[in-house]
C-alpha cells in the first residue's frame, strides 16, 4: 500500500496493520475499537503518518496515543515517527516521541526481575532519556546541596593545608562533587576523624559524581538510553 487514508471511519472490532508498508498513513476522525489488544501495528512501516481529530489538530498526542494502544509493542513505530519529525524540523516533538517510546518500552518489561526495567525508570527520572538535560542538572544540584548540609559546620572540618580563602560549605561540596575541577577547597579541608558519617558521605559524594555525570552526558548524547 502506497497510501492509507482513513476519514471518519468507525472500527467496531479488532484492527490490524501488521507488517503493512506505506509511504503515507493518514487517519482523521477515526473511531478506534475500545479495549486491550484491539489494535495491532506490529511491523507497520511508514515515511509519513498523521493521526488527528479535525476539531483538535493535536497530531503529536493523537499519533502517540495510537501507538500506545498497539499490541504487541513495536519500538520501531516510535523511532520512525521520531525520525519523521526530525526530518521536518520539529525537533521538540521528536524528543517527545523518543521519550514516549522509551516509556512504552518499559511497560512491556517485567519489573520484578528485569534490570532493564529499573535502568529505564532511572533514566526517565534522572534525565528523561537525555531529552531534558535540566532535570539531570537539578538532581546534581540536589546532591551538592545535600553535601552543603552535611559539611556546613566549619568548626567540624579539619584543616589539612594552609587555606588561602575562607571555608564555604557549598563550594566545598561542589569541589568534592565535580570531577576534573579543583576549586581549592577539597585539598584544604576534610571532615574531622570523629565525624564518621560525614567522612563516609564524602566518599559516596565523589563516587556519585563519577557515576551520575557521565550517565547524564551519555544520555544527552543519546549514546545510552
Amino acid at each position: 500500500m502506497k497510501y492509507v487514508f482513513l476519514n471518519r471511519v468507525v472500527f467496531a472490532g479488532p484492527v490490524s496493520f501488521n507488517s503493512a508498508i506505506t509511504e503515507h498513513f493518514n487517519a482523521t476522525d477515526v473511531t478506534w475499537p475500545l479495549g486491550q489488544d484491539m489494535i495491532n501495528l506490529g511491523g507497520l512501516r511508514f515515511k509519513y503518518i498523521v493521526i488527528m481529530k479535525s476539531n483538535d489538530n493535536n497530531q503529536l498526542s493523537e499519533t502517540l496515543s495510537f501507538f500506545d494502544r498497539s499490541s504487541p509493542y513495536d519500538g520501531q513505530l516510535y523511532r520512525d515517527f521520531e525520525q519523521m519529525l526530525r526530518n521536518s524540523g520539529r525537533l521538540e516533538h521528536a524528543d517527545v516521541a523518543y521519550a514516549k517510546g522509551k516509556i512504552r518500552e518499559r511497560d512491556v518489561l517485567d519489573w520484578w526481575y528485569s534490570w532493564r526495567w529499573g535502568w529505564n525508570l532511572f533514566l526517565e527520572y534522572f534525565v528523561m532519556y537525555g531529552v531534558y538535560p535540566l532535570r539531570a542538572l537539578l538532581w546534581l544540584l540536589l546532591f551538592v546541596a545535600l553535601g552543603h548540609a552535611v559539611f556546613r559546620d566549619a568548626e567540624k572540618m579539619l584543616v589539612v593545608k594552609e587555606p588561602s580563602q575562607r571555608y564555604n560549605s557549598f563550594l566545598y561540596s561542589l569541589d568534592l562533587f565535580i570531577p576534573f575541577i579543583n576549586l581549592g577547597y577539597k585539598d584544604v579541608w576534610q571532615p574531622r576523624p570523629e565525624r564518621t558519617f560525614a567522612r563516609i558521605y564524602a566518599t559516596i559524594h565523589r563516587i556519585l559524581a563519577w557515576i551520575l555525570i557521565p550517565i547524564a552526558l551519555l544520555a544527552i548524547a543519546r549514546i545510552i538510553g
